[in-house]
């Protein structure tokens, strides 16, 4: 970094992916600065930038009562005639794509398939 005798300081980055954020960063610290009552430091304006980013609080994630199991698909018996019987697949439908499948879920109450 070189300051002129204005007070402004020039920034020399050898272009990388990140050589533009970073540029912005340095830019936006030195207006912060110059037109702030309050001077931070880099480090300090970077975590201060940081904190406002970030959401107040992280959410968290409830389980759900009915995923407590682990599910794994199966496959549908077999008929005599050598084919699997078929189901329709419980997404698809919910898209309003009809589509069946050979497989299905046993640990749901209503085994739908998949």
């Amino acid at each position: 970094m070189l300051t002129e005798p204005s007070g402004l300081i020039l920034n020399f980055i050898v272009y990388t992916g990140q050589a533009d954020s970073e540029l912005m960063l340095i830019n936006s610290f030195i207006l912060y600065n110059r037109y702030s009552t309050k001077k931070l430091s880099l480090y300090d304006f970077r975590l201060k930038l940081i904190s406002s980013l970030l959401p107040d609080s992280l959410m968290t994630i409830q389980s759900s009562s009915t995923l407590s199991v682990s599910h794994f698909p199966d496959f549908l018996s077999q008929v005599i005639s050598n084919r699997r019987k078929q189901k329709r697949c419980r997404v698809c439908y919910s898209k309003d794509v009809r589509k069946n499948v050979t497989t299905y879920c046993p640990d749901c109450p209503d085994e739908p398939g998949l």
